[in-house]
């Protein structure tokens, strides 16, 4: 069974919205049930619809590659852990140069992974991942789920590293 991941991104950063939208996709064809916020008629203000996305999700994931959290991801985050009550299923990987992501008034709410596309490999950071996610549970169905949230996470962050090389150009 593949879990149900929230994908979130910071509102007016495009290079977070394409890789939610791809990973999505990406996703979708390959089994996963795969969520975004519906922001089309909210943009700052978590609607009806997204917070029962959230609730029927079983992790919620943001790649952040801006310096700080959009206060809608920040309210995403506080209904993700009223939901959850663990921050283990709330993953937050960022890009830790220049980030003041570590002072968000939730960073005790989530897990917070940083990644460097420029000077980390996508398997040193999930290795990162696995140490938190505890990946040692007994049940399958709980190996399968994560397993499934790792093998989305590593297309993530290569999605990621490839668009920080291309960007360079």
């Amino acid at each position: 069974m593949r879990p149900t991941i929230f994908i979130s991104y910071n509102s007016g950063v495009q290079q977070e919205e394409t890789l939610a939208v791809r990973l999505q996709t990406i996703g979708a064809v390959n089994g996963f049930h795969t969520l975004l916020p519906d922001r089309f008629n909210h943009k700052s203000v978590v609607d009806r619809e997204t917070i029962n996305r959230i609730q029927e999700s079983d992790y919620f994931l943001i790649f952040a590659t801006s310096h700080r959290l959009s206060k809608i991801v920040e309210q995403e985050i506080e209904i993700a852990f009223q939901h959850f009550k663990d921050p283990s299923k709330i993953i937050v990987l960022y890009d830790p140069k220049g980030s003041n992501i570590t002072s968000s008034p939730h960073s005790d709410k989530l897990t917070l992974i940083t990644f460097d596309p420029h000077n980390e490999t996508v398997d040193l950071v999930i290795k990162k991942i696995i140490n938190v996610i505890n990946v040692e549970e007994k049940s399958k169905e709980k190996k399968e789920q994560q397993n499934g949230l790792l093998a989305l996470l590593g297309i993530g962050l290569g999605l990621w590293a490839l668009g920080s090389i291309i960007n360079e150009d």
